[in-house]
């Protein structure tokens, strides 16, 4: 899931945006609730440590598995976090001038044990703007390895004479796995597969994967839809609210079990890794920590509406890849 948590800092603005969750394929009971402000102490401590604008924590294995393959536990996930820093401090400009030597990026998994401490060089932080006190800076930074759980972030400037100003309010950010315990995982079912590829006009393409059972008649769509917002590049995404209905999804998972229609929540990821795009090419990809909600859908415009108390069910990991043909 990625979000953007806009706080208000004493000279500065704090973004931090979710990039990657960590997780994998099997179910995990989510930590406290981000929201509170406050959580109990991590259950699941970092093995060495998180690693600070480094490469990306090893991908899930299982990766390359056929559909239905068992997906892997949680795994560390990533946060790229950004924020703007103003050279005033509400409008004034400080007297003496604050000449900005860096920022000290704190983290921890409660707001009391912020304790990780990183020192953010001004290389990650370009002017995007200016006013009457100096430049605006905004900085961008990535940590990676992070345990699949709730961290807190916080920022502070600090001076070329090492004098720190106050530290951000601490914006939280929930890398747990979702929790999917009572929720049933019946992608095995799947017996037979095809693909498809479409072309109509301008920027008109459609990716499409079905697997299918005979009973109890259970099918698994994806279809992706490039003049609808798909992606047209292989890469790792997110499933957003825009995923949960297919009047408004660029990629589409729409799962039948017999008359019951399923549509994801928001949250858990989809990797594409291959969209050719000629009918004999290839299409696919994966998902993870998908979870799915009853529906209905109105065949006249396709809006789509959760059933209140409705069904569920789970792709906790689920992959495909089958030469396409015309329909």
């Amino acid at each position: 899931m990625t979000r953007a948590i806009v706080v208000p800092g004493t000279a500065f603005l704090v973004v931090v945006s979710l990039a990657t969750a960590g997780c994998g394929g099997e179910s995990s009971s989510h930590a406290n609730d981000a929201a509170s402000g406050e959580t109990a102490d991590a259950a699941v401590p970092l093995a060495d440590g998180p690693l600070a604008d480094g490469p990306p924590a090893d991908g899930p294995p299982g990766a390359d598995g056929g559909a239905g393959d068992a997906g892997p536990a949680c795994v560390p996930g990533q946060v790229t976090l950004e924020w703007t820093f103003h050279p005033d401090i509400e409008g004034v400009c400080p007297v003496p001038a604050f000449e900005l030597g860096g920022f000290h990026l704190e983290y921890g998994h409660t707001v009391s044990t912020m304790t990780d401490v990183v020192d953010v060089g001004l290389e990650h932080c370009p002017a995007t703007g200016s006013n009457a006190c100096g430049d605006i800076l905004t900085c961008t930074y990535t940590l990676t390895g992070l345990a699949p759980t709730v961290w807190f972030f916080g920022v502070a400037a600090y001076a070329t004479d090492a004098t720190e100003r106050p530290f951000s309010t601490a914006v939280p950010a929930d890398l747990s796995c979702p929790d999917t315990s009572g929720c049933p995982d019946e992608s095995g079912a799947i017996t037979a597969e095809r693909g498809f590829y479409i072309t109509g006009g301008p920027g008109e393409q459609v990716w499409g994967y079905v697997g299918l059972d005979e009973f109890p008649y259970h099918r698994i769509y994806v279809d992706n839809y490039a003049h609808h917002g798909g992606p047209t590049t292989p890469g790792t995404y997110d499933f957003t609210s825009t995923s949960t209905s297919i009047y408004t999804c660029g990629l589409c998972v729409t799962v039948y079990r017999g008359d019951t229609i399923f549509m994801p929540t928001a949250g858990g990821t989809f990797t594409l890794t291959t969209l050719d795009p000629a009918v004999g090419g290839h299409f696919a990809g994966e998902v993870n920590d998908l979870v799915l909600q009853e529906v209905t859908m109105d065949p006249a415009n396709l809006t789509t509406t959760p059933v209140p108390g409705g069904k569920r069910t789970c792709l906790p990991h689920y992959a495909w890849d089958v030469v396409m043909s015309e329909s």
